[in-house]
């Protein structure tokens, strides 16, 4: 009978194991009042799920205030019918919406947030909505608006020493800093990836919407880099220091420095490569003088005239118009996902579809 009972004892302990171990959703409104409560009652591999409406929150932390701890979790908002964000964080004042500040180097899955719109977020000490340090992240179909940052950099984002896999489908729209990356400030050994993400109207001193420094390497692929403006000094659109960027079928188009050259990329020591491009438009210049770049299949010109699309079909840049092309263009449909909208009317639909038909077989 004390044999029977305790293999019970055991049996229900591992169950619990098993339950405690198993990943949580955890809702709000729903199950808690807010998303500050609900991430933190939640744990590694947890969802924070969002219920659709705007939510007036901000210093969410994802790790201890001493940097210990830290959390793997998805923070994930619910979507609009055409899939854009239906979820707005506002924040207020000098605060930012969450912080993953980590003491050491991250190894784990990491931080998910997705379908997220950040506006109105302010910091002292970079990234006006979200700040990533030593951390493991990835951050999908978001939009940052009229975010800043007083020092430091990155009016929205700013990473350091991290691991940032993907940054896709996001917008950055008049995000401002005094210092460098008006929308996204990356510095000391970050590998960072943006895909199919939009920088307008963003303004800096260094680094209109982007700043990439200190031994990183940076990939930007099918983005669209516009109107975005430096006062007093350099790169308009992006600015490179010491560090690596990739840069492939993506726009860099119309921004513009009031000081120095360098209107569209600008930086020093850099590595830079550019592949089926469009820099156009960007003043006084479409590169400054101290970077230097190579690649093939840019159009670079003063005038964005100069520069049609020959082959604004080809969205995954691999000189095919063919099926894989198609199938991404429906996986966006009816949304204005810049790589998808291939006539640039602001919607992804029909018409795309046509112009993608008209282009197929191999790019000129």
């Amino acid at each position: 009978m004390k044999l029977q009972c305790t293999t019970i004892v055991a049996t229900l302990a591992l169950a619990g194991t098993s339950m405690a171990g198993k990943a949580q959703i955890l809702n709000v409104p729903g199950d808690y009042p807010t998303i500050e409560s609900a991430v933190i009652a939640a744990n590694n591999g947890d969802t924070v799920l969002i219920a659709a409406g705007t939510y007036y929150e901000s210093d969410i932390q994802l790790a201890e205030f001493d940097g210990t701890g830290g959390k793997d979790i998805v923070i994930s908002g619910e979507t609009e019918p055409d899939g854009s964000p239906a979820v707005t964080i506002q924040v207020s004042g000098i605060h930012r919406a969450f912080n993953d500040y980590r003491s050491s180097s991250h190894v784990g899955e990491g931080l998910i947030f997705e379908n997220l719109i950040i506006q109105g977020g302010g910091a002292h000490y970079g990234g006006g909505a979200i700040r990533l340090y030593n951390s493991t992240a990835s951050i999908h179909n978001c939009w940052f608006i009229g975010n800043n940052s007083s020092q430091n950099g990155g009016g929205a984002l700013h990473i350091s020493y991290s691991d940032i896999p993907a940054i896709t489908n996001c917008r950055f729209l008049n995000n401002y800093t005094g210092i460098q990356g008006g929308a996204v400030h990356v510095s000391f050994n970050v590998n960072v990836t943006f895909e199919n993400c939009e920088f307008e109207y963003n303004i800096a001193n260094y680094g209109g919407a982007l700043f990439v420094q200190r031994n990183s390497v940076a990939v930007i692929e099918n983005c669209k880099i516009s109107n975005n403006t430096t006062y007093g000094e350099a790169g308009a659109g992006i600015y490179l220091s010491e560090t690596t960027c990739y840069i492939n079928n993506s726009e860099i188009s119309n921004n513009h420095t009031t000081h120095w050259t360098d209107g569209g990329i600008g930086g020093w020591k850099s590595t830079l490569t550019v592949d089926h491009s469009t820099i156009c438009g960007n003043t006084p210049d479409q590169f400054g003088a101290s970077i230097s770049y190579s690649g093939e299949g840019n159009c670079v010109s003063d005038d964005c005239v100069d520069c049609p699309d020959a082959c604004a079909s080809d969205v995954n840049s691999d000189g095919m118009v063919d099926v894989h092309d198609l199938l991404y263009v429906i996986s966006v449909w009816e949304t204005d996902n810049p790589a998808g909208d291939i006539n640039e009317d602001g919607w992804v639909d029909v018409e795309d579809i046509l112009v993608l038909i008209s282009e197929w077989g191999a790019c000129p």
